[in-house]
């Protein structure tokens, strides 16, 4: 009965719960209490003339807005001054800086009863003006039209006619049910009046108005969530003024809405990234490239890359793949661990693209430019240096006269210690795989450490060489615990190029990977660097189905930690996601295909265990489904002859938004390491 009053415990204590810091000041390391409260690069905003910097400052990862710290920030680039806009009891989760890079407009989140405001800021005098007459939807998101107007979605709603039944409240849900149309509307800083702009009968996911607030481009599908058939989205471009609207093309993205779309200065033409797409009968976002539509001229053209792998794509960080200035853009190349900045510039025989030279060239993730082209300001990190913004200049084909802007985490920055590389390994099929290896503090060469495999999502995403350290995957909080930390960018993964990421399709999801992971730990044996007989994995989403994978092909792993995964797929079709997931990668479900599923999913192979394993996930997990994981870990703690334990969360999703239970995963996860692994 222990594990069940284990799971009882986590369920009744968490309300309760008090957390206290573990203590790693005392041996010049990270707690886990910094560790969640980092401060983090969640949007910035440069303006036209490359002098006024505004940035939303994000503490912790993943937090309701109760539990958040968040700061619009103003960087005057010209004087070096800082200033926040945004005051201590406000939750900005968005905010828009204005065409001219004047005005910065913001909406904090309306804590219970209260109504929305939204509070627009001279950047001249930081004089602000409030506005509390906007739509309770307006703080979510927002952008400017012109200088006088803002752009937002509402929901419009479903009316009063709803069917009741009588004597009791209807709460009733209608499965799959097509969702309520979202349409654009704007919002007067002169008047206070909202307007309507469209009367579509779709859901728009995405829009960008130009600079001079003549067009209006949005995308638009009846259905983000359809499963059955993959979401059709719709490119329109609007003009506000006149409400005429013209459909440039349609495309088949199944859900992938997050693509960048993204003006010139002069609005004289608007760049759209391209999805390209594998999956077996659904679509999964593979590589991209880049369209340029002209609407003075009424034309859409290909923009010649010429780079194989396409687009930088970071589905966590989307719209930063392309940034455009007058005459061209700049644009995040796809290069694995390591994207790269390069320059493209329209001339009268065509494109040319110039990759930079500088010394952040390779670890950065996120630009912003001037309108001339002639000034950037972009965020720099790296696996063992968290993210802070540089601001440069652009001399020919370098980056010069880099200097830093903002001085984030300064407290804790010391505690950070270890140190990591880019490594490469052949794979599965002969591929060259490439990873990040993560060393701990002292780390002394030639002596054998434990190697703990942290193991990435999606399983279309990667492990950059960027700092990715959240309550998700602690990566430092491990390695300071004496171990070798290897996060493989195994097959499927993306910025490798399209067949890299179809490999895994027709019924690879599993094999490919784990012979890339399970390499992985053979190479780093043979250089003398880890002791292949101490080795654990953990990992969230994808990296946990991975490792529930690993232990049943290999018996040496000595604790393996999953969290949000599961080992079968008849419960995860429940959910919508694991319905999209298995159409993408096996071309249909355990029900139309059982024998595809019997002879690979992990869950058959439960009886090969010996890893002590620990698993977690949230009660309202609709990514990968809880009721499949409680099927997992049933079948796991039958016939696996080695500790199963199981810790569900209450009320959460696939990404935990408590900060209790944040803490309680990653102490769990450590706890976990510390009596099968590192004793």
């Amino acid at each position: 009965m222990q594990h069940y009053l284990r799971i009882f415990l986590i369920l009744a204590m968490a309300t309760c719960i008090t957390v206290l810091p573990v203590s790693g000041e005392e041996n010049g390391t990270l707690t886990i209490d910094e560790l969640l409260h980092m401060e983090n690069i969640y949007a910035f905003s440069l303006s036209p003339d490359g002098n006024n910097l505004v940035s939303l400052i994000y503490e912790g990862s993943g937090l309701l807005p109760e539990s958040i710290n968040i700061t619009v920030l103003f960087n005057d680039l010209g004087s070096g001054r800082e200033y926040p806009l945004s005051g201590n009891l406000e939750t900005p989760l968005s905010f828009a800086l204005s065409p001219e890079g004047t005005r910065v407009a913001y909406s904090p989140v309306p804590k219970d009863g209260e109504s929305a405001v939204l509070r627009v800021v001279s950047l001249a005098d930081l004089n602000y003006s409030v506005f509390q007459n906007v739509s309770s939807q307006l703080p979510e998101g927002f952008s400017w039209l012109g200088e006088d107007e803002l752009i937002y979605t509402e929901t419009v709603s479903a009316g009063t006619g709803e069917k009741k039944t009588a004597g009791y409240d209807d709460d009733t849900i209608r499965v799959d049910e097509q969702p309520q149309p979202e349409i654009l509307k704007k919002y007067s800083l002169k008047t206070g009046i909202t307007e309507s702009l469209t009367t579509n009968d779709d859901v728009i996911t995405r829009y960008v108005p130009s600079p001079d607030g003549k067009y209006i481009l949005y995308k638009s599908t009846v259905n983000p969530d359809g499963w059955r058939v993959p979401p059709v989205y719709q490119y329109v471009l609007l003009n506000p003024s006149t409400g005429q609207e013209e459909t440039l093309f349609n495309s088949t993205e199944g859900g992938n809405d997050e693509n960048a779309m993204v003006w010139a200065p002069d609005s004289s033409v608007v760049y759209i990234e391209r999805f390209q797409f594998g999956g077996m009968t659904y679509p999964m976002l593979y590589t991209a490239d880049v369209l340029a539509y002209y609407p003075d001229e009424g034309r859409i053209r290909e923009v010649p890359l010429n780079w194989e792998k396409g687009l930088h794509v970071d589905r966590f960080n989307s719209h930063v793949e392309i940034t455009p200035f007058q005459g061209g853009f700049y644009a995040l190349l796809a290069n694995g661990t390591n994207p790269v900045l390069a320059r493209y510039r329209q001339t009268a025989s065509g494109w040319d693209r110039q990759v930079l030279t500088g010394a952040h060239q390779g670890n950065i993730f996120a630009l912003e430019s001037s309108a001339d082209g002639m000034k950037i300001v972009y965020n720099v990190n790296s696996a063992d240096s968290p993210p802070q913004l540089f601001a440069a200049k652009i001399t020919g084909s370098r980056i010069t006269d880099e200097f830093q802007i903002t001085k984030l985490n300064e407290e804790i920055l010391s505690r950070i210690q270890g140190s990591s590389e880019v490594i490469h390994w052949t794979g599965a099929l002969g591929d060259e795989v490439e990873g990040i290896v993560r060393y701990p503090p002292d780390y002394i060469e030639g002596e054998e450490y434990p190697l703990v495999l942290v193991i990435h999502g999606g399983p279309a995403y990667n492990d950059f060489d960027s700092w990715r350290d959240t309550w998700e995957f602690p990566y430092h909080l491990i390695t300071d615990r004496g171990a070798v930390v290897l996060s493989a960018n195994y097959h499927g993964s993306l910025n490798y190029g399209f067949d890299f990421a179809k490999s895994i399709e027709n019924g690879h999801y599993y094999d490919l990977p784990s012979q890339d992971l399970l390499a992985g730990k053979v190479y780093l044996a043979e250089l003398g660097i880890i002791d292949p007989t101490r080795t654990g994995s953990t990992g969230w989403s994808n990296g946990g189905i991975l490792t529930l994978d690993l232990i049943t092909r290999d018996p040496s792993f000595k604790a393996a930690v999953c969290g949000a995964g599961t080992a079968e797929f008849s419960a995860m079709v429940a959910g919508t996601d694991g319905i999209i997931m298995a159409k993408r990668y096996f071309g249909d479900t355990p029900f139309g295909n059982p024998d595809l599923f019997r002879e690979i999913l992990p869950i058959y192979g439960a009886k090969n265990v010996s890893t002590p394993l620990l698993m977690m996930s949230g009660t309202e997990d609709n990514d990968v489904e809880t009721s499949s994981a409680m099927v997992t870990y049933r079948t796991f703690k039958e016939q696996s002859a080695a500790p199963v334990e199981f810790l569900l969360f209450p009320g959460e999703s696939h990404h935990f938004e408590h900060y209790v239970h944040q803490y309680r995963k990653v102490q769990e996860e450590l706890d976990w390491m510390d009596t099968y692994l590192f004793s």
